[in-house]
């Protein structure tokens, strides 16, 4: 009895550690597609969207077989700074680009970092939901409910596939109400 409730309590927690990073992936997305439409439109989107799918051909197997040679908790631990700090980063620069002209030499420069930083983002974002999603849930499991696992997993990455950009597009138009609502109040 003891064994299952701690099987069950290891298994909530995984859970609650993916869906988190699912949201924040679904989230960071939408708001990165925000910033890039605002930024320079639909090319810029794509050109972003781009430079993370090329990080990603060319990095994760190297990433991947980089973690192989380390334990999980070595790995998971290195991939989850990495993954926010990049996030701060990509953040970080693209405030600067709002603040620039986008005809400044400047604004290119930390654009290009930033979508550096969003490619950087995705590579470890992807190695965090892989870590999670396979190695965990093996040692997890013990054979016999490795798919229960699996499928809950998929269900949980489709229920932030949904619920992200909804959180995401009401805190924004918030941010915008309140935003509006401060300047007409000012004389």
């Amino acid at each position: 009895m003891r064994c299952s409730a701690v099987r069950s309590k290891s298994n909530l927690l995984l859970y609650a550690a993916y869906l988190s990073t699912c949201m924040e992936d679904r989230a960071w997305s939408f708001c990165v597609s925000l910033c890039m439409q605002g930024l320079g439109g639909m090319r810029m989107v794509s050109i972003e969207q781009f430079a993370e799918s090329i990080g990603q051909m060319i990095l994760s197997g190297h990433l991947g077989r980089t973690f192989d040679r380390v334990s999980r908790k070595i790995a998971i631990m290195s991939v989850v700074p990495v993954n926010n700090i990049s996030i701060v980063l990509a953040a970080s620069m693209f405030i600067v680009c709002l603040a620039l002209q986008p005809n400044s030499t400047w604004f290119t420069v930390f654009l290009v970092f930033g979508i550096l930083m969003c490619a950087i983002n995705r590579l470890f974002l992807n190695a965090e939901k892989f870590l999670l999603s396979r190695d965990w849930v093996v040692v997890l499991s013990s054979g016999t409910t490795l798919s229960g696992l699996n499928a809950t997993l998929t269900a949980l990455d489709q229920l932030a596939n949904v619920i992200s950009p909804i959180v995401t597009g009401v805190l924004i138009l918030d941010c915008l109400y309140f935003e509006i609502g401060a300047t007409q109040s000012l004389p």
